[in-house]
């Protein structure tokens, strides 16, 4: 199965792109990809620009830094960091990166570094952006030395012949002298506070709050060390492979340095470093992506985890080890036989590990449905003898009984799936698809498979002789388990030991105590046997004592004696007289509905009233839910990672310009074509470009524009939060790169027109003062296609899509406003900052989505109780309960654990009600099929039937869902509380919410079917249609309208006015007068 999906590599899981989560339909994606394009077009590789553009060749090997998500930050917290100690601390920890081998690979070496180091694989440039570099310095050249130009050395300021070397990177960290560090520190506390330039430069290095202490301390300061590009003959993979492999052994040489150890199922990044009272945090973008995919697929043990459960459920629920490993292999075989339609019919290519959660899903419904079947063939046993007698007359029962329940709950969660595939987002629509047919094959295989298994259980397995071994094997298979954990304990990780040992235990007891039933079974075969009980039975299903079999198990007993009985309970109870005709088990009219008063059951009452008003507060709570205000977390809360950027951003002055986003304005680029993309391999194929034709530079005017436009946007005011960085305008000013106005200056303000200009810019793009621009200038056939203009923004790059929707919205206005007045060769203008706007569309679809989910699943699972039940009462009863179960989970979130409308939620959102229609319908099912004639009994089979099935599906799945709370990926555990959550209310709500309504206002009587509710509308529309074509007859309208009930009947079929007999008027008018 997993050759049909598979990739190039031979994974079953598909590696993840940058492309996976885009909303392929959106504008703001399709700008995204006409850069992309425009990029491969302006380029020999057509990567990402940044280290494989035509300039490479111009430019010195790692003379420009490589893209931030490349660059590894270390940030140190304590008392008061600007001091001696704590900086000789800060140099040793930048010496364990400076020391490594990789770094010296891929470090940069730019132009304008202040120092350079050569050592073992080349020369590198000393690190600028540290805060060791700030006090490391020869006091001439430290920065910011031009503000104090009359300033006097410390006389034990160092120099830089005592802290660097002729044959390393690394510095010698010598111990810095008191007078110098507090001289310094003053200077710094002094440049921070003199301007907002300044403050935005050396307020990189100091915390928030100081210089509102006195005197002022800085509690936290960073370093940044950026890696190098271009990689002298490398590709841009191979550049990116390099890249990090380097920053992989820096990471590496940290965990070493801090005594950071990885674990099972616990991430190295959990344990904390401190060194010499200071804590050391460090990150680097490629290897948070990196530990995310290293810690989703460690989470994907658990699914093992959940199968044992969920096997030895089975087989605690069965009674038999024999149908326990017969149902978990029906459970297990529906996940490969989903995965070949998914795959070779659907032709879906894509398989993540959000389709792991699909395993979860399955385990818990599949045994639901599997227990519907066991707990009608078991009470099967204690039904009358037309249906007891034989194996046929049981296996007939149980099939009506569990292929409509199970049809209707798999087909209500299946549709709620496929409304997740729906979404435009491509892993949550591809999640959604298979999950969906998981949930199908899961269907059949109950309707198909276990039947068979039950009789063959029944009539070959079901001995002694089988269960001892199956109960002797895992005795075995435990103690071999245990062994290996013994053996283990210095080797074994903790929690995996933990684990093997209760599992091992697990199989043990459970073998054990399947033996010694089996052993008190064969005792009582020859105790019966020896007292004359004569041969064993022919019929195999008699081979136990079926009156014991028969009885009701603890949990049905609970129901019909305790649970049914409280519900129905009222203290004046009004007995109503049965129907008129004979007994309602007739099926054909002689026990048609009867209206029957209700009456004040006091229990069933004040369940249903206190969960009404607990479902509505909870309800009103989640219509409360807004998307995040923070980033979304994916890591555990211990992990250095988790929160990192919102502490960065709370605890410094200022962010690091790495920490703003960066973005460019195009002009010429007109559209993009995806004709031939298949959205379930978004990394192929994404489409052409389409250019703008009136594009062109070469008038006056266009020129005159774009100069203006360079001009206006560094003037930009920007009125919203996200603009955080000073100067608190739209960009800034500084960092607003402008080819034109470069060339201008190089034309001495005289810029050529006309047919000259292309081949000027293309002789300038060539000459030592344009091949910096050359990545902002689109050359094509010697004429110009497109340009851009560069900026950073003032906007983090780690907010929230709502803070950034309103940073989008000031750059609309700003754009809009220059479009109205350009000339027609700018007007495609639009702003592009890579993954920051296109994220913000992802998250707003994601809400979107679990509204979307919401508007499809409800009505579906409403027609589907409609049809399933044949009670429009019934079916308004279930769709409130399962309406109050989702309402209720999302707000118990928002209100005690404080969620947001984040990632997990909207893509729980719908799965959720998937999940909690299933034990609503099996009860309003289980008591519309009763044949009892009151709504006491009907409330009373129902609870008899079904509650041992609703309980026992609620244990699995949550069992199955419990193991995803020792993951690691937030994600998962999310998904562990939603699941959870999801069965916990279903239980509640349809226990003592849905069947207290059911006991209170449920329908009596038999429930009409809906064949017949069409039987009866059919022969009313021929009536009324016959009446209008015979004439009126003597007697007034109350003959006309009786005379039709006295025309014999006929079995002509294809006559309006003898499609229906007469017996079958009689027998349903009065149901539907009473509907």
């Amino acid at each position: 199965m997993a050759a049909t999906i598979s990739n190039d590599a031979g994974e079953l899981l598909t590696p993840q792109t940058p492309y996976d989560f885009l909303v392929q339909s959106s504008l703001i994606v399709r700008q995204f990809d006409m850069v992309e394009a425009a990029t491969a077009l302006r380029s020999e590789g057509g990567g990402e620009g940044e280290a494989d553009d035509t300039a490479d060749e111009l430019v010195p090997e790692r003379s420009r830094k490589a893209s931030g998500r490349y660059s590894m930050m270390l940030l140190f917290f304590g008392k008061d960091l600007f001091t001696p100690e704590a900086l000789r601390t800060m140099c040793e920890v930048e010496n364990v990166l400076l020391g490594d081998e990789h770094y010296a690979l891929t470090c940069l070496n730019s132009s304008d570094a202040t120092y350079r180091t050569r050592g073992r694989g080349g020369e590198c440039g000393v690190p600028s952006m540290s805060a060791v570099a700030l006090f490391y310095a020869d006091w001439a050249l430290r920065a910011g030395a031009d503000a104090f130009p009359a300033a006097a050395a410390p006389a034990d300021a160092p120099s830089s012949a005592s802290f660097l070397r002729n044959d390393s990177h690394k510095r010698t960290c010598i111990p810095l002298g008191a007078a110098y560090v507090a001289a310094r520190a003053q200077e710094i506390y002094a440049l921070a506070a003199a301007s907002p330039s300044k403050r935005a430069e050396f307020g990189f290095f100091l915390s928030r709050d100081t210089l509102e202490t006195a005197p002022p301390r800085t509690r936290a300061t960073r370093s940044l060390l950026y890696m190098g590009s271009p990689l002298g003959g490398k590709s841009s993979s191979q550049a990116k492979t390099k890249l990090e492999a380097s920053l992989e052994a820096m990471e590496s040489a940290l965990f070493d340095y801090c005594n950071m150890t990885a674990g099972f199922l616990r991430s190295a990044y959990r344990d904390s470093c401190v060194v010499s009272q200071l804590q050391l945090k460090f990150y680097a973008g490629a290897l948070e992506s990196k530990q995310f995919s290293q810690m989703t697929g460690e989470d994907t043990t658990m699914v093992l985890a959940s199968v044992v459960f969920v096997t030895f459920y089975i087989g605690f629920h069965s009674g038999s080890l024999v149908m326990a490993l017969l149902g978990i292999a029906q459970i297990v075989l529906s996940l490969p036989i989903a995965l070949f339609f998914y795959s070779a019919l659907l032709r879906i290519a894509w398989f993540s590990q959000m389709h792991i959660l699909a395993f979860f899903v399955v385990l818990g419904i599949g045994a639901d449905d599997i227990f519907v079947f066991l707990d009608a063939w078991r009470q099967s046993k204690a039904l009358p003898a037309h249906i007891s007698a034989t194996l046929e007359s049981r296996l007939a029962h149980a099939y009506r009984r569990t292929a409509f329940a199970v049809f209707n709950t798999s087909f209500t969660t299946a549709i709620a799936f496929f409304a997740t595939g729906l979404s435009t987002i491509m892993p949550i629509a591809a999640f959604g698809i298979y999950a969906a047919l998981c949930i199908i094959v899961n269907f059949a295989l109950v309707v198909t498979w276990w039947p068979t298994a039950i009789i063959v259980w029944e009539v070959y397995l079901k001995q002694p002789v089988w269960e001892l071994a199956f109960a002797a094997a895992f005795v075995i298979l435990g103690a071999c388990g245990f062994l290996v954990a013994m053996l283990s304990l210095a080797t074994m990780p903790l929690l995996l030991l933990l684990g093997l040992c209760v599992i091992s235990l697990a199989l043990v007891v459970f073998g054990a105590r399947a033996a010694l039933t089996q052993r008190r079974v064969l005792r009582a075969r020859a105790q019966r046997t020896r007292g004359g009980g004569g041969a064993e039975p022919s019929e195999p299903s008699a081979a136990l004592d079926v009156a014991a079999a028969a009885r009701f198990g603890h949990v049905e007993h609970f129901f019909h004696a305790h649970h049914a009985t409280a519900l129905n309970w009222a203290p004046w109870p009004r007995h109503a007289a049965p129907p008129r005709r004979s007994s309602a088990t007739d099926g054909q009219g002689s026990g048609a509905r009867h209206w029957q008063k209700p009456t004040l059951k006091p229990f069933s009452l004040g369940c249903a009233a206190a969960l009404l008003a607990l479902g509505l507060y909870l309800s009103y709570e989640a219509l409360r839910m807004e998307p995040p205000n923070e980033q979304e977390v994916w890591f555990p809360r211990d992990h250095m990672l988790t929160g990192l950027g919102d502490e960065v951003r709370e605890a410094f002055m200022v962010g690091s310009d790495e920490a703003y986003v960066r973005g460019s304005v195009w002009f010429g680029l007109k559209g993009f074509d995806r004709a031939g993309f298949n959205r379930y391999k978004p990394a192929e194929n994404r489409g052409e470009l389409i250019l703008d034709e009136q594009f062109e530079l070469h008038t006056a005017d266009a020129q005159h524009a774009l100069l203006g436009f360079c001009g206006a946007l560094r003037n930009a005011s920007c009125a919203v939060d996200g603009c955080s960085r000073p100067p608190y305008t739209l960009v800034v000013p500084e960092a607003v790169v402008c080819w034109l106005e470069a060339m201008r200056d190089s034309y001495n303000h005289s810029l050529p027109t006309g047919e000259a200009f292309a081949p000027a810019v293309g002789a300038w793009l060539r000459s030592a003062d344009g091949a910096a621009h050359s990545r902002a200038v689109g050359l094509i056939d010697g004429e110009l296609a497109f340009t851009s203009v560069s900026f950073q923004s003032t906007l983090r790059d780690d907010l929230p899509g709502k803070v950034v929707r309103g940073y989008y919205r000031e750059w609309k206005a700003f754009l809009d406003g220059f479009v109205a007045t350009a000339p027609p060769a700018l007007r495609t203008a639009f702003v592009s900052t890579g993954g920051t706007f296109v994220w913000m569309v992802t998250e707003a679809e994601l809400v979107q989505g679990i509204y979307t989910g919401f508007a499809i699943c409800f009505p579906v699972a409403f027609l589907v109780l409609c049809v399933a039940t044949s009670s429009l009462r019934i079916s308004s009863f279930a769709v409130v309960s399962i309406a109050m179960i989702v309402g209720c989970l999302l707000g118990f979130v928002h209100v005690a654990l404080d969620w947001s409308l984040g990632v997990g939620e909207s893509i729980a959102g719908t799965i959720v009600i998937g999940l909690a229609v299933d034990y609503t319908v099996h009860l309003g099912h289980a008591y519309t099929e009763s044949d009892s004639w009151s709504r006491e009994a009907k409330t009373t089979d129902a609870l008899t039937q079904m509650g041992v099935t609703v309980v026992a599906g609620g244990i699995t799945t949550l069992g199955s869902s419990v193991f995803m709370y020792a993951c690691q990926v937030t994600f998962f555990t999310k998904m562990a509380t939603l699941i959870g959550g999801t069965i916990a209310f279903s239980l509640l709500f349809s226990l003592l919410f849905f069947m207290p309504l059911c006991a209170l206002a449920g329908p009596s009587g038999r429930i009409v079917k809906m064949h017949e509710r069409a039987q009866l509308l059919r022969r009313r529309c021929c009536a009324m249609a016959l009446r209008r074509r015979k004439p009126s007859r003597p007697g007034g309208a109350r003959a006309a309208a009786a005379a039709p009930l006295q025309r014999p009947t006929s079995s002509a079929s294809g006559s309006c006015s003898t499609s229906v007999e007469l017996q079958v008027e009689h027998a349903v008018a009065p149901a539907a007068s009473a509907a």
